[in-house]
């Protein structure tokens, strides 16, 4: 799955920090992939959360 999301991180061997939200059919509907796992590349509870409004209106 890592792989087929473009998250693997291959010399390291772990998958890269990343946020995925996918729809009721099945559909990946935003995927973001974090530059590094600090703190700081965190994405906040409200801004995924407004991804995943979004998503539910079907933006």
């Amino acid at each position: 799955m890592m792989q087929a999301y473009g998250v693997y991180d291959e010399p390291r061997r772990l998958a890269k920090r990343s946020y995925v939200i996918i729809d009721k059919e099945g559909v990946v509907r935003y995927l973001n992939i974090r530059p590094g796992n600090s703190e700081k590349d965190l994405l906040s509870t409200e801004e995924l959360l407004n991804e995943v409004k979004k998503v539910n209106k079907g933006s």
